[in-house]
């Protein structure tokens, strides 16, 4: 299925033309075809990747942009790549440890400073959202320490902090001035 002169950009471009064509079937038989063809192709994994999460294929998508880095580890278009689609399966920690990689590989490349600029954007807004679940989780349930303070010990206090003048010595003259 894969002519014998295509090469791994071609392939790329081709499953662009079928996609955007609505040919999704099509295009995922080319894309196998050309993981066949291009086991060590790093741009064919990430392509075949974004198309397993198309179709709802987490599993396989995550595990073809990680082939694509242990593919080509000191590329950061690739890197880029496939921070863009851990984002997009949700795993910011390695979305980010990808974009932090290709910053340091090439941090004068203007076009991936842009790009890496747009992921980060993407990965803080994802971990602000991250943060609020969490935060949203905690604060639904009553914490433990909500009726305890002073390490442990029940003060019969909720939610208030503990004063600082209790326990102080009353004998002893208050300072003033």
């Amino acid at each position: 299925m894969i002519p014998a002169d295509m090469q791994p950009s071609d392939v790329v471009e081709r499953s662009v033309e079928l996609a955007g064509a609505g040919r999704y079937e099509e295009n995922d038989k080319f894309l196998r075809a050309g993981l066949a063809r291009f086991p060590s192709a790093p741009e064919v994994h990430l392509h075949a990747g974004a198309a397993a999460l198309a179709r709802g294929e987490s599993a396989e998508a995550k595990r073809l942009a990680f082939r694509a880095v242990e593919l080509a580890p000191e590329d950061p278009g690739v890197l880029t790549q496939a921070a863009s689609l851990a984002f997009n399966l949700e795993e910011l920690g390695d979305a980010e440890r990808w974009i932090r990689h290709a910053a340091d590989i090439a941090p004068d490349d203007f076009a991936l400073a842009e790009h890496l600029a747009h992921l980060v954007g993407k990965c803080v807004s994802g971990w602000l959202r991250e943060r609020d679940n969490r935060l949203t989780s905690w604060t639904s349930h009553e914490s433990p320490c909500d009726a305890r303070t002073d390490h442990g010990r029940s003060t019969g206090r909720k939610n208030r902090p503990r004063d600082p003048r209790e326990g102080r010595n009353r004998t002893a003259p208050e300072r003033t001035g």
